[in-house]
């Protein structure tokens, strides 16, 4: 019972938390520093920055804090750059109407924008050309067949694809034979007793006509 007694008689002092508060640096108590943020850039080279936060909520807003963030370098995948264009091609056509083009490569992934481009030429000279078929000349010939012919020119130079001259038949039907009129007769010969004269006449286009050509 004695030592029951002397058990109550002790009289224990309670537990006290008690918050330590320091100095680190330009750190102040309860602020730390966050996370570091995202790059600044996709590519390439850029910054990252971080802040002081107070690290029990409510607990800082007394306190005067200087230098609340910091930043340091950061480096992304090299960033997507288009080479210079290169030289027109040659055209495509060596007169008249063409098109030219020409490349660019990208130095890295994904660059916008297309890697040809096409242009008109525009120091063309114009192409060789034909002009419309002129009329049809007459006919060699007026029966039994005959050509006839029409003629174009070439503008622009001479180098135009096809011929300049075109032939085509012509009056093919059958030509009607009949003779020439007949000359005047010959002088009588001899000139005492019995005696004849003559006269002629001429086929047409070189024929065979029916009949004599010479008449006594």
């Amino acid at each position: 019972m004695k030592e029951e007694g002397k058990c109550r008689a002790i009289r224990f002092r309670p537990v006290v938390m008690v918050q330590c508060r320091f100095t680190c640096g330009f750190c102040t108590p309860e602020m730390v520093w966050g996370n570091w943020s995202a790059c600044s850039v996709a590519c390439g080279n850029g910054t990252q920055t971080q802040s002081l936060e107070c690290e029990v909520p409510g607990a800082c807003s007394n306190q005067t804090v200087t230098n609340t963030t910091r930043e340091r370098a950061c480096q992304m995948e090299p960033c997507s750059v288009w080479v210079e264009w290169s030289s027109w091609s040659r055209c495509s056509s060596s007169c008249g109407s063409g098109s030219k083009i020409r490349m660019r490569v990208c130095e890295g992934v994904g660059c916008e924008g297309d890697t040809q481009e096409e242009a008109p030429c525009s120091d063309n000279a114009p192409c060789p050309a034909w002009s419309t078929w002129s009329h049809w000349e007459a006919c060699s010939a007026s029966c039994g067949g005959g050509d006839k012919k029409r003629t174009r020119s070439c503008s622009n130079g001479e180098d135009c694809v096809g011929l300049k001259e075109e032939l085509d038949s012509c009056n093919q039907h059958q030509c009607t034979i009949s003779w020439g009129s007949w000359e005047s007769w010959s002088i009588c010969s001899p000139d005492c007793g019995e005696s004849t004269k003559t006269r002629t006449r001429s086929c047409p286009g070189g024929v065979s006509c029916p009949g004599n050509s010479t008449e006594t």
